[in-house]
């Protein structure tokens, strides 16, 4: 689809934003396959799209998966709160701190391919904000 950022090469749905749902997303995916969306767990989910949860592609021969990146939320729970602050804050001195893909991508939200300051700045005042 035109509205999803796919990254064929780490089988990523990139940039997605908080608060964007499951439906949001089946809207964007056009497929002659059944498809659906399980979290970390692989349970089939409805509602709010979380880093780490899954898009599930069943053709007729292959099975195809895409990790869902949705900027922001460091944790997995379609949020972004204190903690998402503290994860890309530790990942900034501590670089082992985050060891998946995705959500390394989640805690890079100026979108440079590094997680600084300016990262832990932005999530902060996404935070005071209440959100986005």
């Amino acid at each position: 689809s035109d509205n999803l950022k796919i990254n064929e090469t780490t089988s990523m749905i990139e940039d997605l934003t908080i608060g964007q749902t499951v439906e949001d997303l089946m809207n964007n995916i056009d497929t002659t396959g059944t498809v659906k969306v399980v979290d970390q767990e692989d349970n089939e989910v409805t509602g709010v799209l979380g880093t780490g949860y899954k898009v599930v592609i069943q053709l007729s021969e292959e099975t195809i998966e895409y990790t869902l990146v949705v900027s922001g939320d460091i944790t997995g729970d379609g949020e972004i709160k204190m903690s998402d602050v503290m994860k890309a804050a530790t990942q900034m001195i501590e670089e082992d701190t985050i060891v998946e893909d995705c959500y390394l991508k989640a805690a890079d939200v100026t979108g440079d391919g590094k997680i600084k300051m300016s990262d832990v700045m932005k999530l902060a005042n996404l935070v005071l904000e209440g959100g986005i």
